[in-house]
């Protein structure tokens, strides 16, 4: 890396637990526990406490101010968007209410597939920067190590599922 280059700074990745591999954790079962992701400490849901959930569901993880880049998708393997921002639950809003026109509310845009968030705004950008570069074909890597069914992971945060 030459001395004019900025690293990028490492990214915390927040998991919202997978109903279908979150089943216990070193031989514990996760029923009822407070289970540390990161940074982020989450209750686990009892199924059925989300509308339309099926396993297991993560209480909303307190990420408000810490800045988060983020993929959306309109459903698997659909159109993409990468951004960036400090408020996720607000911003996820804006796009399913419309605010603003653009590619996300031309495409219908709406289904959080992947986020992470930074230490800083400035190393959040630089990671969103870099993501927009990137081939197509690494980002659905990115999501399907994560989110290998490409489900709607706003639920986890506590909105209402999208309408089918």
């Amino acid at each position: 890396m030459s001395s004019t280059a900025t690293a990028i700074p490492k990214m915390r990745r927040i998991v919202i637990p997978n109903p279908s591999t979150c089943r216990t954790m070193r031989g514990r079962a996760l029923r009822g526990k407070c289970v540390r992701i990161g940074v982020v400490s989450v209750q686990l849901r009892h199924p059925g406490l989300v509308p339309g959930s099926t396993g297991r569901q993560a209480a909303q993880p307190m990420i408000l101010g810490t800045p988060c880049v983020y993929i959306l998708a309109n459903r698997y393997n659909g159109a993409l968007y990468v951004g960036v921002t400090s408020n996720l639950i607000a911003r996820i809003l804006q796009h399913r209410e419309g605010t603003f026109d653009g590619h996300t509310k031309k495409h219908r845009i709406y289904r959080l597939v992947y986020f992470e968030t930074g230490e800083s705004m400035e190393g959040a950008i630089a990671r969103e920067k870099q993501l927009k570069r990137w081939r197509r074909d690494w980002k659905r890597n990115l999501i399907e190590r994560e989110n290998p069914a490409w489900n709607d992971l706003a639920v986890g945060l506590g909105l209402e599922p999208l309408a089918v």
